[in-house]
């Protein structure tokens, strides 16, 4: 068995045949690809085709995002749901966004003694993400001073809480139309523009529909660049883009 380029031996008797066939399983810790040679003596008689390891049930290995959330997994950041599932369509509410971005930077939690919103509890889940987001200033609230706990997080909104917790200096001038939908003066603009620039926005085409809703697979396959960008150093990013694994465990240490 080859994992990561390395071999990791495996070695069969006649014992272990049934009717000429032999059979073990192999459990990924990793979405390393993996590839199965066959030898006899010193002899390769046989070769796979190199395997991607299926982190979720649902999580097909030739998604767009599979990369993105088989990092994001193997890295703590995700964790899916006890059926095996990570249900890359179901949009995020925006308590659930804070939880996404505070575990991709690593972020310790402050316990929640009183909540900055009078629309969140401190007997809830999300009372430490809340707290430790307004305490880090990447989120701020409505006009009303609420934070609509459970309404589903915006483009919008996400990408611009999202580059303020990885305390990204975003230029605020707006040298241009970004996208259709995108006015110079709007709030988001500075951060549609950065985020166009970076390559960071997977889905093409001329608008960025700020207000529609994000699901799971966007949200980790924004956050994976972006973790992935700071990391490597590069002026943009790309599906090329290599991180060693130790710049990755200094990342998250």
């Amino acid at each position: 068995v080859i994992m990561g380029g390395a071999s990791v031996p495996k070695t069969v008797a006649a014992k272990d045949f049934v009717n000429g066939t032999v059979s073990f399983d192999i459990t990924p810790t990793s979405s390393t690809g993996l590839q199965i040679e066959v030898k006899d003596a010193n002899s390769i008689s046989g070769q796979s085709h190199l395997m991607k390891s299926v982190m979720f049930n649902d999580v097909d290995t030739n998604a767009s995002y599979y990369d993105a959330v088989s990092f994001l997994k193997e890295n703590g950041v995700i964790t899916g749901y006890p059926d095996g599932s990570f249900r890359p369509e179901a949009v995020v509410s925006r308590v659930e966004s804070l939880k996404f971005i505070l575990s991709g930077i690593n972020s310790e939690l402050i316990s929640a003694k009183k909540l900055p919103f009078p629309d969140t509890a401190a007997k809830e889940w999300y009372s430490d993400y809340v707290v430790t987001a307004y305490n880090r200033a990447i989120v701020g609230g409505y006009p009303d001073n609420t934070f609509k706990p459970a309404n589903t997080v915006n483009r919008a909104e996400f990408l611009k809480m999202l580059l303020n917790a990885m305390e990204i200096n975003v230029d605020k001038s707006v040298s241009r139309d970004v996208y259709s939908d995108v006015p110079r003066d709007a709030w988001f603009a500075p951060y549609v523009q950065y985020a166009k620039d970076k390559n960071l926005i997977s889905h093409s085409g001329g608008s960025f529909k700020p207000n529609e809703g994000m699901t799971r697979s966007e949200v980790a396959d924004l956050i994976y660049r972006v973790i992935v960008l700071k990391i490597s150093g590069s002026q943009k990013y790309s599906s090329g883009l290599k991180v060693s694994g130790s710049e990755v465990s200094a990342y998250f240490s």
